[in-house]
């Protein structure tokens, strides 16, 4: 999975309530984030369940070379995927901007899902260009 200098568009977190057999409730948290990526022609969906903990640090000082106040967490610079003491898995993500997110789970899915062509793609680009202005 490639998603250095990719865009987050999406970052969601929540409670999954499930219904199995017999009617059993069963909750479960989750973190998902979609992430654009240009050059691999499509959209990276992350999804992280059974989550312990999650932290968003923003930066107070983005770059120089962004004109707009929209521009939140930034390009997706270099991320670390390690295990806690206790067997958690932990994704630490830095931005371009200084931002980071740092994730502790115990369940990880991810999916690409490809531009059918060139004309998807640019829809997608002037959608996320159209927000960030």
């Amino acid at each position: 999975m490639r998603v250095h200098d990719g865009e987050i568009i999406l970052f969601s977190m929540g409670d999954l309530l499930t219904f199995l057999k017999h009617w059993t409730k069963v909750r479960s948290n989750f973190v998902e984030m979609k992430i654009l990526h240009p050059e691999l022609n499509g959209i990276y969906t992350l999804c992280y369940s059974k989550i312990r903990s999650y932290k968003i640090e923003y930066s107070t000082n983005p770059p120089i070379s962004l004109e707009s106040d929209s521009y939140i967490l930034g390009c997706w610079g270099y991320d670390e995927l390690s295990m806690t003491k206790d067997k958690w898995l932990r994704h630490e993500i830095l931005f371009d901007t200084g931002a980071s997110v740092t994730i502790e789970f115990e369940k990880f899915s991810n999916k690409l899902d490809r531009f059918k062509s060139e004309k998807e793609k640019l829809k997608a680009m002037k959608q996320i260009t159209s927000r960030a202005m």
